[in-house]
């Protein structure tokens, strides 16, 4: 139902073969469409997130356990913690907000225009 949402932070991700949902209200679990095969058996597939999953393991003994924000909190801190400590990069480091901020602008400009517009990949070496 609509309303209902407690922490309704979500994004879908579309495109010509498919598409993804993530909703942090469901944190351990995804929704996968592929768009190929017989279109009457098509439709979004549930894939509950388990020990096979990298950063997970930790956490789920098998899949379909509930993994809270604060267990994702602590994933986020030892990524943190090992790239200071052994002085690697990290992700998503500025060069990634920067490109998300010009994809931000970009649909802000599509909207205003109502149309496509192109989106420029951002160059670090400047």
């Amino acid at each position: 139902m609509l309303g209902d949402e407690k922490n309704g932070l979500s994004f879908e991700i579309t495109g010509t073969k498919g598409s993804l949902v993530f909703d942090q209200e469901t944190l351990s679990e995804l929704s996968l469409y592929v768009a190929e095969g017989n279109p009457q058996t098509q439709g979004f597939k549930r894939i509950l997130i388990g020990p096979e999953h990298p950063d997970y393991q930790a956490f789920c003994v098998s899949a379909g356990h509930g993994l809270g924000f604060n267990d994702m909190k602590a994933v986020e801190i030892r990524d943190l913690f090992q790239g200071v400590v052994h002085d690697a990069p990290l992700w998503p480091d500025f060069r990634a907000a920067t490109q998300v901020n010009i994809i931000l602008d970009c649909v802000v400009e599509s909207h205003e225009k109502g149309t496509w517009v192109e989106v420029e990949q951002y160059d670090s070496r400047y």
